[in-house]
């Protein structure tokens, strides 16, 4: 498939199966009505357990979902135009999978990132800066370098961020694949697999990709500002979850271009 062609057929692949649409609408409803239960402050005994619970509850149905994302990835790699059905059990085990990824490949721009902070000497400065109680003290070169080093880490955190983005959407692929978590983890064969379709492709996907989600999001809250009640139960059981299939379907497609 080419560019445009990937995109036309994400649009149109949540459509496939309105009841599997809907599916997996309720899931997004349910972990979102949990999620608030969870987060709500109360001095209440009764009240917090019944938080703690929102938010197991909460954290099982979202690895549901994002396993099942991950399932749909996995279908869009072969092109197939079917929707995969919801198994509890196994997509539970894959979005589990699914988090270790997307750990996996954000701590380590964290990691480098911290190190260039140390490498660059930005870390000796800010002592310097901090532990100065008179900054006229401090000298222009001192602060100059500082700034300098600060701009440096910046830059180039901004570039690993970025690059790892985008090697975790190949990670999600690979997992969606063969659903094996050492492949998807495999950063080696990850970062070739990325290098194949190509940096700058992958980045105009993702731009793309979040142009749209954009405009779908846009939508969702027009309708849930103008129909309160009735709009947030349509945001949520069709548009965010037909959000979620038509990112997958288009991460699977991507990915098939390995």
């Amino acid at each position: 498939m080419n560019f445009i062609e990937i995109f036309k057929d994400s649009l149109k692949y949540p459509t496939l199966d309105f009841k599997k649409l809907l599916i997996l609408g309720i899931l997004v409803m349910v972990c979102g009505i949990f999620t608030f239960l969870g987060t709500s402050s109360t001095n209440d005994n009764a009240m917090a357990i019944l938080a703690l619970i929102s938010l197991i509850i909460t954290l099982v149905v979202d690895f549901v979902i994002q396993g099942h994302i991950i399932d749909i990835i996995g279908v869009g790699i072969t092109q197939k135009d079917e929707i995969p059905a919801i198994n509890f059990k196994d997509d539970f085990v894959l979005g589990i999978k699914s988090f270790i990824v997307e750990i996996v490949y954000y701590i380590i721009p964290i990691i480098l990132i911290i190190a260039l902070i140390f490498l660059t000497g930005g870390f000796d400065y800010l002592v310097t800066i901090l532990t100065n109680t008179d900054l006229n003290n401090i000298g222009d070169n001192v602060a100059i370098i500082f700034a300098g080093s600060i701009f440096f880490t910046v830059v180039v955190s901004v570039i690993l961020v970025i690059i790892f983005s985008l090697v975790s959407i190949v990670a999600f692929g690979k997992l969606g694949k063969t659903g094996n978590l050492k492949e998807a983890c495999s950063v080696g064969t990850i970062i070739s697999e990325t290098k194949k379709i190509g940096f700058l492709n992958m980045l105009a996907y993702i731009i793309v990709l979040m142009i749209i989600d954009f405009i779908i999001l846009l939508i969702s809250s027009i309708i849930s500002i103008l129909i309160p009640l009735v709009g947030f139960i349509i945001a949520a059981l069709i548009l965010m979850p037909y959000l979620l299939m038509f990112n997958a379907r288009a991460m699977g497609l991507i990915y098939s271009k390995v």
